[in-house]
């Protein structure tokens, strides 16, 4: 039967079973402890899951919750070997329906963390190389038309450019023959409203 057992919490990710008492004192425990807590399951027995949380052995202790509650709970818990753990425990109930044991099921996600991480930064990696590339293709559409070494005048292709995104009114000023209307066309020519 342990065999099954262990074939079973092994599909599910599970490193293990801990079963506390009514008075959260641990009387089972899978040999897993020692990776998450430091301690050999045999010293792990006998154990208060109040005394084990304040050693810091785990926190939140979802033993506890549940003997509080008298319900099932799920909890992401940080044991002290640094890692995160999702802790399923759940209430067994004697013939008078009152809570006799605790079991919980332990599941490692450091790598579920460390994955979620890595595709935060790569989504923002893909944010700013998509800025950069809108801002590329803005210039070089700009630069096909405009061509200056003036640095004030390409901050107002620039600006022309990040403007022409929205929907406003644009007032372009300036003597006869200064190039407004190209202006005016290639700001509508960037607009959304082609």
């Amino acid at each position: 039967m342990d065999k099954i057992m262990d074939a079973f919490f092994k599909s599910m990710n599970c490193h293990g079973l801990l079963i506390a008492d009514s008075k959260g004192i641990v009387i089972q425990v899978e040999d897993y402890s020692k990776d998450f807590y430091g301690m050999k399951s045999s010293e792990l027995l006998g154990k208060s899951v109040y005394e084990m949380e304040k050693e810091g052995l785990f926190s939140p202790s979802a033993v506890a919750i549940v003997l509080q509650t008298g319900k099932e709970t799920n909890l992401i818990q940080k044991v002290k070997s640094g890692i995160e753990v999702i802790v399923t425990a759940f209430p067994m109930l004697d013939e008078d329906g009152a809570i006799s044991k605790v079991v919980t099921f332990t599941r490692d996600i450091s790598e579920y963390s460390r994955f979620r991480n890595m595709y935060e930064r790569l989504m923002k990696k893909i944010d700013q190389y998509n800025q950069t590339i809108d801002e590329l293709a803005y210039k070089e559409t700009i630069i096909e038309d405009f061509h200056t070494d003036n640095r004030a005048f390409q901050q107002t292709l620039r600006s022309m450019q990040i403007v022409a995104k929205y929907d406003v009114n644009i007032l372009l000023q300036g003597e006869t023959g200064t190039g407004k209307t190209l202006l005016a066309r290639k700001i509508h020519n960037l607009s959304r409203q082609k």
